[in-house]
């Protein structure tokens, strides 16, 4: 069973706002895609990434086609972020209550991502040198885990 991580279309974050980042890393050069079913409907404008460290980042979202990554909706390219909540301008993207989605994150430096382990969402994962363009349909090829590795959401 494939436990559903909660978002609330206005400030909430993927994950526990106060959560803290334990010391699991995350190397650079990797597509990292977490999975979640939207509580609501709305307007997806902002991409909110907590970070251990400082780096540049990318951004993306897709659909879930029979619980795998599918369409990317729409992405953001190379983004400097810094330790803590980054806020980063997304284009308008349409969410749906109750669909399930695929954030999506790629970052140049190793070991920037907060990583919550909590063994309760979904993750897939690829090598993907840093500055490419996302995959679009995601494709095969990925490790699946089991742990939420991402706090993110929309505004």
């Amino acid at each position: 069973m494939v436990s559903r991580t909660a978002i609330h279309i206005e400030v909430k974050l993927v994950g526990a706002d106060d959560a803290t980042p334990d010391v699991t890393n995350i190397s650079s050069d990797f597509i990292v895609l977490a999975k979640f079913t939207a509580v609501a409907t709305g307007t997806m404008t902002q991409f909110r990434i907590r970070m251990k460290g400082s780096g540049n980042v990318q951004v993306g979202i897709y659909s879930d086609n029979a619980g795998a990554a599918d369409a990317l909706l729409n992405s953001v390219g190379s983004t400097a972020v810094v330790s803590g909540v980054n806020i980063i301008t997304f284009p308008s993207t349409s969410i749906i209550s109750g669909t399930d989605y695929w954030l999506a994150y790629n970052c140049d430096t190793s070991d920037t991502i907060g990583v919550i382990a909590n063994g309760l969402g979904m993750t897939e994962y690829k090598a993907l040198t840093y500055g490419t363009a996302f995959p679009n349909p995601a494709g095969a090829g990925y490790t699946t885990d089991s742990w939420t590795n991402l706090e993110a959401g929309w505004g």
